[in-house]
């Protein structure tokens, strides 16, 4: 695991069912690549946009996407892809403060939220959803800001994007409800 964080790590992505090209390397890179030496020879990046966790941003991502962007052609994947982190941290409300305590998202709407809109801070399926909502309208404002600054496309649709949804970050256990609970955040 420590050279996983102190190097990029290789991603072979999966083959496109209708092509006679072989799939070329690429590597996904983050905020531990920070300050290191990126790969030269890589046909696609994909770049985690936030620092680990769902709550912090990469602060290499901006200088990480013109790396991504400078990939060689010949590869069906796209060049530059994207990763995000999620969580659900609905079990230690107490211990964050970005859990949601009322139906309203980060953006003061009232989202469409398939729970139902009685998010009142608790670790409910409707918090966990628009947990989940409003983390995803954070790392996208992340991205937006990291890519107009060097210029890059900051339309969303244009990049591949990938969930991370590592066990070392918080998600809850032990019931199927919180099952449940986890998946509302993922789709939020």
């Amino acid at each position: 695991v420590l050279i996983l964080a102190l190097t990029p790590s290789l991603a072979f992505a999966a083959k496109p069912p209708s092509t006679s090209t072989p799939e070329l390397v690429g590597y996904d890179i983050s905020y531990p690549q920070c300050g290191k030496r990126l790969p030269t020879d890589y046909y696609f990046g994909i770049v985690g946009v936030n620092g680990g966790t769902a709550n912090k941003a990469n602060p290499c991502l901006a200088d990480q996407l013109v790396w991504a962007n400078k990939a060689r052609s010949g590869s069906a994947q796209s060049k530059y892809q994207l990763y995000v982190n999620t969580a659900n941290p609905g079990e230690v409300i107490d211990q964050i403060d970005t859990w949601p305590t009322t139906s309203l998202d980060s953006n003061g709407n009232l989202p469409n939220n398939p729970y139902g809109n009685e998010c009142d801070g608790t670790n409910s399926e409707a918090c966990s959803w628009l947990y989940g909502w409003n983390r995803s309208i954070y790392t996208e404002n992340i991205f937006k800001a990291a890519s107009a600054s060097k210029g890059l496309s900051t339309e969303t649709s244009q990049y591949n994007e990938w969930r991370d949804g590592e066990t070392m970050n918080t998600w809850q256990s032990g019931s199927n409800q919180a099952l449940i609970r986890n998946t509302a955040a993922l789709e939020g």
